[in-house]
């Protein structure tokens, strides 16, 4: 903050019905001074339980409302609000001091409500959410149909929007699941309560298609666009209208997490030991075998019995590029994590240690040669090192 090393990035909000970006939302980042730029997920872990998120907090809505005032006055501007900073003792008086700094008008500013504020003081709650709507911002309740969703919250508080779970939005397309009979629910209750809903984190066409026919009212995620510089925005508003179609290809470059770590992966009914570069919800980065062909299939053993199904999509020397068969979720703390874990006697029945599989080598798995009385044998081999022969 002292060394205004912090700045916006945005991510485009759009219409359903034909496209048409209508919103932009915030994201915090950090320029650091040694690490270079700081992405908003990984400053999100960093701020969250700081002291200063109620200072950043507030930079980050008297910033948007000063980058606003520069586009056309169809556009809104979205921020995500802490729950420190709605507690926090001047709260609405800031954001009337920063549309007033802007010189925009309330409507354009849309503040993101978390469920959590209302665990709190709940008639300093319905004081707060009635002063900002007197303001005449709008409200979305954020993160609905997290696990805390209550229709008193609707019915006591003037939301304009209900954001939908994201972690509910990635099942939504489940066969299997409930999730997108959620949906349907919470898109009709929003409607009865004349309410707009917005869906996050869309990665797929066949997501894109399941909610719009849902009829949800806005959409948001990697398929249409992620968060952008300032500049960029600038020079997309220059056109009357912006619109984005949504692409598939722009999720193969979903952000992933640097990592640098041994874990196990499978193949057939040997294991191995490589070393995991980097992962995201769509897939990670392995290195240490050599002469892997594209298509090859692994179970990526995560830890604590977390395994994904994955193929190699790119291969170079001893490194691969995996692409997960179900994508992972959020784990709730900034990190990664399967949809399901598999049950540590499960895989001690498969000849894996009772442990955690990423404590111990299972090479001498049940089942392939093992099953006939034979050994496990390694199809590929460790870079820099011959590869084995079948026997």
């Amino acid at each position: 903050m002292r060394e205004d090393q912090l700045f916006l990035k945005y991510e485009p909000i759009v219409a359903a019905q034909g496209m048409n970006v209508e919103a932009l939302e915030a994201h915090i980042c950090w320029n650091h001074a040694q690490r270079g730029e700081i992405d908003q997920e990984e400053f999100a872990g960093i701020l969250e339980g700081s002291s200063q998120n109620i200072e950043v907090g507030r930079w980050a809505i008297e910033q948007a409302a000063r980058d606003a005032a520069n586009w056309p006055e169809t556009v809104r501007v979205s921020v995500n609000v802490p729950v420190q900073l709605f507690n926090s003792e001047g709260f609405v008086d800031g954001v009337a001091d920063a549309l007033k700094g802007a010189d925009i008008a309330a409507a354009r500013l849309e503040l993101e409500i978390p469920e959590a504020v209302f665990f709190g003081d709940t008639d300093g709650v319905d004081r707060t959410l009635a002063a900002l709507f007197k303001l005449g911002v709008q409200l979305t309740l954020d993160e609905f149909g997290s696990g805390y969703s209550s229709l008193a919250y609707l019915r006591r508080a003037p939301f304009d929007t209900i954001k939908i779970d994201e972690r509910l939005i990635a099942e939504a397309s489940n066969q299997d699941g409930r999730e997108l009979g959620l949906v349907k629910a919470i898109v009709a209750l929003a409607g009865a309560l004349d309410m707009n809903t917005v869906a996050n984190g869309i990665e797929s066409m066949e997501l894109h298609g399941v909610l719009g026919e849902c009829g949800v009212s806005y959409l948001q995620g990697p398929i249409y666009s992620d968060p952008i510089t300032i500049d960029a925005v600038f020079d997309a508003l220059t056109d009357e209208a912006w619109n984005i179609e949504p692409d598939s290809d722009r999720t193969k470059r979903a952000r992933r997490r640097t990592v640098f770590r041994k874990i196990q992966v499978i193949h057939d009914d040997h294991s191995y030991e490589v070393t995991l570069r980097n992962l995201s919800k769509t897939g990670a980065l392995i290195q240490g075998l050599a002469d892997v062909p594209k298509g090859t299939q692994f179970v990526v053993d995560l830890g604590g019995g977390q395994l994904a199904v994955a193929t190699v999509i790119r291969t170079s020397a001893d490194t691969q590029g995996l692409e997960f068969e179900q994508q992972l979720i959020d784990d709730g703390s900034g990190g990664l994590c399967t949809r399901n874990r598999v049950s540590p006697y499960a895989l001690a029945s498969a000849g894996a240690p009772l442990a955690a599989l990423s404590q111990g080598s299972y090479k001498g798995m049940e089942g392939g040669m093992l099953g006939q009385g034979g050994a496990s044998v390694p199809q590929f081999g460790y870079a820099n090192t011959p590869k084995p022969e079948a026997a």
